[in-house]
């Protein structure tokens, strides 16, 4: 019995293992996707260029996207400046141990010991475990539209700007454009 126990356990962990293993394998986070508006200023990673650039260049061509559906913008071109490279969160094992001792009765003092210890979980052996990874942080959008000289229609992707990204006024640019 003890066995049929053990052998089921092990068949569980392994599917929730293989389970885990698949999830795993897609990309947590598509990037630049439509239905994330959320504030991307409070996301930050360390993303190795490649990345980085596909993220500028996916995000630079949405908001192209969207911004030519505002009325009165036309044409319009779109350069995103990223402030830094992201960051990677590493997985760690943490093993804690603490103590007490008294050292007499009679003076009423103790110790506590206290020790900790932090090891890198590492894929394959060879490359650590990223548990999260935090998209580059949005420092300036610049926008050249065709109707970037009417001041509703700047005051308007300013403001959608401002909105999606939680930048200040003062790092968002629009500009009327000759296409």
């Amino acid at each position: 019995m003890v066995l049929k126990n053990l052998s089921r356990d092990k068949i569980l962990l392994a599917l929730v293992v293989g389970i885990l293993l698949f999830l795993l394998s897609f990309p947590l986070e598509k990037l630049g996707s439509a239905g994330d508006t959320g504030d991307l200023s409070e996301n930050q990673p360390s993303v190795s260029g490649d990345t980085r650039s596909q993220y500028q260049a996916e995000l630079e061509k949405e908001l192209k996207a969207l911004l030519e559906n505002v009325q009165g913008a036309g044409n319009v071109k779109v350069m995103v400046v990223l402030e830094d490279g992201g960051e990677k969160i590493v997985e760690k094992d943490v093993q804690s141990e603490s103590s007490s001792s008294r050292d007499g009765e009679e003076n009423g003092s103790s110790g506590e010991n206290f020790s900790s210890q932090e090891n890198t979980v590492m894929e394959n052996g060879q490359t650590p475990w990223i548990s999260r990874e935090i998209l580059p942080r949005v420092s300036g959008i610049a926008v050249v539209a065709q109707g970037g000289g009417n001041a509703v229609v700047k005051s308007e992707i300013s403001s959608m700007l401002e909105a999606l990204f939680g930048l200040p006024a003062h790092k968002i640019k629009v500009l009327e454009g000759d296409f």
